[in-house]
């Protein structure tokens, strides 16, 4: 009997440790929001969003082209694998 009683202190010592790391990032994010610099857990890192990129009309142009050209491409060549194949 006296495993279970140890097993079930050591399973609730990492539960409580686990709930006191988690409340601890709290008080530091609240902290840090109030500025009262006693933030005891590292800042935390803040991650810019990445640019996006914008397309100028003269690519978008270029693209649409070259797009529209492929069409045409695989609109032929699906017309002669048509006419190609015989029916029975």
């Amino acid at each position: 009997m006296q495993p279970n009683v140890i097993a079930s202190l050591r399973q609730a010592l990492t539960d409580l440790e686990t709930e006191k790391a988690t409340v601890d990032r709290q008080i530091a994010a609240i902290r840090l929001v109030l500025g009262d610099g006693k933030s005891s857990a590292p800042a935390l890192r803040v991650v810019p969003k990445p640019k996006q990129r914008t397309m100028s009309a003269a690519a978008r142009t270029l693209i649409s082209e070259r797009m529209k050209a492929l069409w045409v491409k695989r609109r032929a060549a699906a017309k002669t694998k048509t006419k190609s194949v015989p029916t029975k």
